[in-house]
C-alpha cells in the first residue's frame, strides 16, 4: 500500500480502473423493492424501472449520490440478502497514476421504506474538508404508467422539516408520501448534504432513513431488522 492513499485491487469484473460492468442491483421485502445501479443510485426515468417502490409505485426516482460535486465509482455493489445489499465506492481520481484518498461504503435495507448506512474514510495522511450530498426526487409514477410510458396526472408537493423532507403526491383524493430523514444534513427540496473534515485515517457513519405512506397518519418507518454482520462484509480494499 502506498503511504497516505488507498491502495486498490482491480476488481474481476471491472472493465476499467474503479469501474463495474453495468448491471442492476435490486432487493426486495414484501410489497417494497428498489433497483439501482452497482454504486447504489437511482436514475429512474418515464420509460426506466429504477427505483424504490412501495405497492407498485414509484416513492423515489432519483438518489444520488455525490462527493464534492462528483459522482463516485464502484468496486462492487450487490445484493447480499434478498433485503439488504452493499456499495464499495471510491472517489474518482482522472488517472491511474493516483490512488484514492476517499473510499464510501454504502449499505442498504428494504423494508415498508429504506434505511442506508454511510461510511466515508480518509486514507490520507491530511484533513480532508468535504461536502457529501445524496440528491432525490419521486415522480409516484406506478408500474403501468413506466411500462406503457403513460403521462402522470395529478400535483406534486415537497415539505421541508426538521431534519428531512417529505415528497407528496396527491390526486383526487389519493395521496401517497416520501419521508427522508438525516439529522445533521442539510436540505433543501431537491437534496441532502452533509459538510465535514475528516481527519487522516477517520471513518465517519450516517444513517438516512426513508419511510414511505399511503396517507399521513398511516407513515411507515422503515422496518428495523439486524444487519449482517459488518465484519463479514470487508470492502475490496482491505
Amino acid at each position: 500500500m502506498s503511504r497516505g492513499h488507498l491502495s486498490l485491487p482491480k476488481p474481476q469484473n471491472a472493465v476499467g480502473m474503479g469501474t463495474v460492468k453495468p448491471q442492476q442491483v435490486s432487493i426486495l421485502e414484501g410489497s417494497t423493492f428498489i433497483v439501482s445501479d452497482p454504486c447504489g443510485d437511482v436514475r429512474g426515468g418515464p420509460d426506466e424501472p429504477a427505483g424504490l417502490f412501495f405497492r407498485d409505485m414509484r416513492h423515489l426516482s432519483r438518489w444520488e449520490l455525490r462527493l464534492n460535486g462528483r459522482e463516485l465509482d464502484a468496486l462492487a455493489g450487490d445484493a447480499i440478502e434478498y433485503d439488504e445489499a452493499v456499495f464499495f465506492l471510491i472517489e474518482p481520481t482522472g488517472t491511474i497514476y493516483r490512488n484514492p484518498s476517499l473510499s464510501v461504503v454504502r449499505r442498504r435495507h428494504i423494508g415498508e421504506g429504506m434505511q442506508e448506512k454511510i461510511e466515508l474514510t480518509n486514507h490520507g495522511v491530511e484533513p480532508i474538508a468535504l461536502e457529501l450530498s445524496v440528491l432525490f426526487g419521486a415522480d409516484f409514477a406506478d408500474i403501468f404508467e413506466i411500462k406503457d410510458h403513460l403521462a402522470k396526472t395529478g400535483q406534486h408537493h415537497v415539505q421541508l422539516e426538521r431534519d428531512g423532507v417529505t415528497l407528496i403526491y396527491e390526486r383526487d383524493g389519493f395521496r401517497r408520501e416520501t419521508h427522508i430523514c438525516a439529522p445533521e444534513a442539510f436540505f433543501t427540496e431537491e437534496s441532502l448534504t452533509f459538510r465535514l473534515t475528516l481527519h487522516p485515517r477517520e471513518t465517519w457513519k450516517t444513517e438516512i432513513e426513508l419511510s414511505v405512506a399511503l396517507t399521513k397518519a398511516l407513515r411507515c418507518r422503515c422496518g428495523h431488522r439486524q444487519w449482517l454482520s459488518q465484519e463479514n462484509l470487508k470492502p475490496p480494499w482491505e
